[in-house]
């Protein structure tokens, strides 16, 4: 049963490009991990600094283990200021 995450983000204005930036450096590792199955970022069709991350992980445990790793925490420090708004969605594939 894989664990599905969707993120929704609202980046403020200035920090957008630091954003995409950041997010693709922390992408490539997350990739890397072996309970990793997706890590897609998309953006609105409407606002050009609202995004959606899509995060599959073949299991629990290994979400937990990301969140333990050095990119994502770095990644979670370096953006931490940078959201008008955010909302997370946990779910499983039944």
């Amino acid at each position: 049963m894989s664990h599905i995450l969707n993120i929704l983000k609202k980046v403020k204005p200035e920090y957008k490009e630091s954003y995409l930036q950041l997010f693709h450096e922390c992408r490539r590792e997350s990739l890397k991990e072996e309970a990793c199955m997706n890590y897609t970022l998309y953006q609105s069709l409407t606002d050009d600094n609202a995004f959606m991350l899509f995060e599959q992980w073949s299991n629990r445990k290994g979400l937990l283990a990301h969140t333990q790793t050095p990119h994502f925490k770095d990644f979670i420090e370096s953006t931490k200021d940078f959201f008008e708004e955010s909302k997370r969605i946990d779910s499983e594939t039944v």
